[in-house]
């Protein structure tokens, strides 16, 4: 054998030395992405929870749980969250309010009152372990909410109806990422033409939610048509010193819900029987029910366009 063919045959080795090599390394770096992915679909029986885009189920005082297909979220995280002024009276009255409504349960009953108006629900708040537990999915017209449960994803969604809502739809097939970063695992994928709620754009990526609840990234050129479905509602209340009823509540008994609740529904009627739009409460001394009075009141006052103001003169 020549020196030039021995000198052919060692690079031939050598070469097929860096191709195993190469071809060693891509196996597990493809190992390693198969592990990642595996590992981040294995299943989790804690239910996660989506906020207005934002994940917080790290944040909650107590998991969410699902009973017969009804979620239910401690009263903490829903006075955290929610309602901030939510309210427990006599251990087991809960009243709850929003911008428009103003609701009340009873634990262990499956009944809700929503500005006077009683229904049935399939399931009303719960004790368990010296806590409060309601029902959230039965509380959208409550909250004024979308809430959507995937038992796929083990994901539940609340949807705040007044805030802003951009879409956008998906160019083709997409793997959703849960960092900016080709390499990074994925969550999810979606079908070309899906729709998803737009986030945020950062860098060449764009934060998105799926439509069932995972958040991620994606390239941002892999989107189209990216548009505002809905706006973000604002509610201004503009009181003038015309068509207006006036009530002085000082001597009114309003130590509990159910004369609070008569006293406004009184006040109501009266301003729809003399046509006014308008109502002006006031309070002399120092009453401290009267704020829980204005809290509850609103709600019922705002449902039918009424602006109100609630005066306590000391």
């Amino acid at each position: 054998m020549t020196k030039h063919k021995k000198k052919d045959k060692v690079k031939h080795k050598k070469k097929l030395k860096a191709i195993k090599f190469i071809r060693n390394i891509v196996i597990v770096v493809i190992l390693l992405l198969i592990v990642i992915n595996v590992s981040s679909k294995k299943k989790n029986t804690e239910i996660s929870l989506i906020l207005n885009n934002e994940e917080v189920t790290q944040h909650l005082s107590n998991q969410l749980f699902n009973v017969d297909e009804v979620i239910y979220m401690c009263l903490e995280d829903v006075l955290k969250y929610i309602d901030k002024t939510i309210y427990i009276e006599n251990d087991n009255l809960i009243i709850t309010t929003s911008s428009k409504k103003l609701a009340s349960l009873e634990i262990g009953k499956n009944e809700i009152t929503i500005n006077g108006s009683k229904k049935s629900i399939i399931a009303g708040p719960i004790k368990m372990n010296e806590k409060i537990f309601l029902p959230i999915s039965e509380l959208e017209s409550v909250y004024d909410i979308n809430f959507n449960y995937f038992k796929s994803s083990n994901i539940a969604i609340i949807e705040d109806l007044s805030t802003k809502k951009t879409v956008a739809t998906a160019k083709k097939r997409l793997n959703v990422k849960k960092e900016k970063s080709l390499f990074s695992k994925i969550l999810t994928k979606v079908k070309k033409d899906d729709i998803v709620v737009y986030i945020s754009e950062e860098g060449n990526w764009s934060k998105v939610m799926t439509k069932e609840g995972y958040i991620g990234y994606v390239k941002t050129k892999k989107l189209t048509n990216i548009v505002d479905e809905r706006e973000e509602l604002n509610v201004k209340e503009n009181i003038t010193n015309s068509e207006f009823i006036e009530k002085d509540i000082t001597n009114k008994d309003i130590s509990n819900f159910a004369k609070r609740e008569e006293l406004i529904r009184n006040i109501f009627t009266e301003a729809i029987e003399n046509d006014k739009m308008q109502i002006r409460v006031i309070c002399k001394g120092q009453d401290e029910n009267f704020k829980r009075l204005e809290i509850e009141a609103k709600p019922v006052f705002n449902e039918c366009g009424i602006n109100s103001e609630f005066i306590k003169i000391q």
